[in-house]
């Protein structure tokens, strides 16, 4: 039987937050299971938390050179993900979006081809890169009558797109240009990618997971058969409250009494929303403020593992202050590694501040 204070303590270990690591940073993505990537700047942050040894170059040569990409994947969330896995990973959950797609626009798209959409698409965006804005206007001029929001929601569904640089890099602003995943990876061979790898890419990544875990983070039905006959080596664990729980058999479980030190998650992190059941990270009174405005996930703060505040970063001038936002009050030790560890990332994410602070504010 595991506690939710061990599953914690597995969670964290598996996604490089109980202790830093001194891997690179393309392993590191690949181990986290990729990293949020809805805005450009969230995964520079997930890697700075994660590893010994991280500079801002690190990640963006590893965009510019493509060897990292960022795709719509689960849910149609944009990940940041290693290249050599973002289309079999996509293969694998276009089905889910492609469902997801139809329920929320089908009606609208009544009539339209979504085949003819997708090649239209392709051959737009692997001429020339462009705006979403701009996609949409020439899909409008072929479909006049239908909404140029489904438009562009059929285009991203039923193509998998990524922004070309400078898009998608840390401080980038304003709309990128996109582009096929295919083209930016010279058109690589089909993928051989199947639903059971990517049953093994979650475990590995955020630990013993029930069946409701796995379909609340991948979107997919059907995993029952997938996990139970799908040939997957798996060992069935139990929650404190009795629920089943999944994991690989040669996965590492610490001690739930393994220290855990403070940790500043970034912006939508993965972490806050890879199970259904968030026992093992927060308090139910945590997440209702964590997750009170819909379709953003700010920045939070971890002590002992477990959410107890949010942060942000503010400039003033030539100062840039780090203001964390307690759920409740916070022990002095764990105020002042706090404060350590965010003029750490002060020095990180804003290293052109002539002054840095950092500022505990419960309002």
């Amino acid at each position: 039987m595991l506690t939710d204070r061990a599953l914690n303590r597995a969670l964290l270990d598996r996604q490089l937050l109980l202790d830093r690591s001194a891997t690179d940073p393309l392993t590191a993505i690949g181990r986290v299971a990729g990293l949020q990537a809805q805005s450009p700047n969230p995964p520079y942050l997930g890697l700075w938390s994660r590893l010994d040894r991280f500079a801002l170059a690190d990640l963006t040569e590893l965009i510019e050179t493509r060897q990292v990409v960022r795709v719509a994947l689960m849910h149609g969330k944009v990940q940041l993900v290693a290249a050599r896995h973002a289309p079999g990973l996509r293969q694998v959950v276009q089905p889910a979006l492609h469902d997801a797609l139809l329920a929320t626009h089908g009606e609208r798209l009544r009539g339209v081809a979504l085949t003819e959409v997708a090649q239209v698409t392709r051959e737009l965006l692997e001429d020339l890169p462009r705006t979403i804005a701009d996609l949409g206007t020439e899909l409008a001029a072929r479909w006049p009558d239908v909404p140029v929001t489904s438009l562009t929601a059929a285009a991203r569904t039923e193509v998998a797109l990524v922004p070309v640089p400078p898009g998608g890099v840390w401080g980038a602003v304003g709309q990128p240009a996109w582009t096929t995943l295919s083209a930016w990876l010279g058109h690589p061979q089909p993928a051989t990618s199947t639903v059971a790898d990517l049953v093994e890419w979650y475990l590995s990544a955020y630990g013993p997971a029930t069946l409701a875990d796995l379909r609340a983070w991948s979107g997919l039905p059907g995993l029952n058969e997938i996990v139970e006959d799908a040939g997957l080596r798996l060992v069935r664990l139990r929650g404190q409250e009795g629920a089943q729980l999944f994991d690989l058999p040669d996965a590492t479980l610490p001690d739930e009494d393994e220290p855990a030190p403070v940790r500043y998650l970034a912006e939508f992190d993965n972490v806050l929303q890879a199970h259904d059941d968030r026992a093992r990270i927060m308090y139910d009174d945590d997440r209702k403020a964590i997750f009170a405005t819909p379709g953003v996930v700010p920045g939070v703060v971890l002590v002992d593992g477990f959410t107890q505040g949010t942060w942000k970063i503010t400039r003033s001038g030539q100062s840039a202050y780090l203001v964390v936002r307690p759920f409740a009050q916070i022990p002095t030790r764990d105020v002042h590694d706090l404060t350590e560890e965010g003029l750490r990332l002060l020095a990180f994410a804003a290293p052109d501040a002539s002054t840095h602070d950092v500022r505990f504010n419960s309002r």
